[in-house]
């Protein structure tokens, strides 16, 4: 895993990217999630859990991002654009990612054990 220098410049330069594109993807790719390395789009996932998979599955250094496209996601501690989330990692832990922010899944129907 490269360096929190390394990461935070990382995180920095895909989000510029991702705020210069914004518009388009919203377009194009509004709900899914876009892993981004060195500034420029790797792929597009539909959950937030492939994208964080295959980044780190891909890139042992951790210097990708993982944003959501979606105009209601949004980082206020950063003021970020629209569709940028803060990360965290499946432990709960801070991550060298950023990902983006979805809508909840809606919960597991409900099973009545009276009929198993």
């Amino acid at each position: 895993m490269a360096d929190d220098d390394a990461v935070r410049a990382a995180e920095q330069r895909n989000m510029a990217a991702f705020q210069a594109i914004l518009p388009d993807l919203l377009r194009t790719h509004d709900g899914h999630f876009v892993l981004m390395r060195d500034g420029k789009i790797v792929q597009f996932f539909n959950t937030d859990v492939d994208a964080m998979a295959y980044g780190d599955l891909t890139y042992a250094d951790g210097l990708y991002t993982v944003l959501g496209v979606s105009e209601h996601a949004i980082d206020r501690s950063l003021g970020a654009a629209p569709g940028v989330a803060p990360a965290v990692a499946p432990s709960g832990g801070p991550r060298g990612v950023r990902r983006g922010d979805s809508t909840p899944a809606p919960p597991p129907p409900a099973r009545d054990a009276g009929l198993r």
